[in-house]
């Protein structure tokens, strides 16, 4: 195998999920080869197991695509010691366990995408503190408890969307101070309570 030391982009399509778990556990977990490596992208290749701890050494990467796939376990606590982490895509897969709150210390999170999983547990408060967030999309999961009112300090936030799991309670008031907020959408829930009025105008 070639040196992958300044490698900066690396994206596979349609090949044997052997070929891209074997070539990934030899740059990662061997003192991590591609410590360069700002876009990932192994979308829909049919990849099982669980998401590799070791990603969390590539700190410098930015955008990482495993949407599409068979991947289990839990979503690695590791990835939140990406500092330029900016959007994170794993749709349709097969996770379990908590939307993890260590990936608020990814500071200019700004895309999180998990929807159609099997996420269980609470959306993390901690997420209020990412500032740069912008599109959060995590339906078709098993979440409960309720919509944390701290995403109201997330002034980016655009679109939000928790259809489909089992999230109870009132929709929160302090979701009114997202003044860019286009996309609301909650149906299949258990909430209760009213519509807050400053709500009115995003898509629900």
């Amino acid at each position: 195998m070639t040196s992958t030391h300044g490698l900066r982009i690396l994206r596979v399509s349609a090949v044997s999920q052997d070929c891209v778990k074997c070539y990934l556990d030899v740059a990662l977990v061997k003192d991590v080869l591609l410590n360069h490596l700002y876009y990932l992208n192994l979308g829909q290749n049919q990849l099982s197991g669980r998401i590799l701890r070791s990603l969390g050494n590539c700190r410098e990467l930015e955008q990482l695509y495993l949407y599409g796939n068979k991947l289990t376990g839990e979503i690695p606590p590791e990835l939140g010691q990406l500092s330029n982490f900016t959007g994170f895509y794993v749709f349709m897969n097969q996770l379990e366990g908590s939307i993890t709150a260590s990936l608020r210390m990814c500071s200019r999170l700004s895309i999180l995408r998990v929807s159609y999983n099997k996420l269980s547990g609470e959306i993390p408060l901690e997420f209020g503190r990412c500032e740069n967030l912008y599109i959060i999309d995590s339906y078709g999961n098993e979440l409960t408890s309720s919509i944390p009112a701290s995403l109201g300090n997330c002034p980016e936030l655009l679109s939000i969307d928790f259809s489909d799991n089992r999230l109870t309670g009132p929709i929160p008031s302090e979701l009114g101070h997202l003044k860019l907020l286009e996309s609301f959408l909650i149906v299949n829930n258990q909430l209760e309570g009213t519509l807050p009025g400053s709500l009115e105008h995003p898509i629900i």
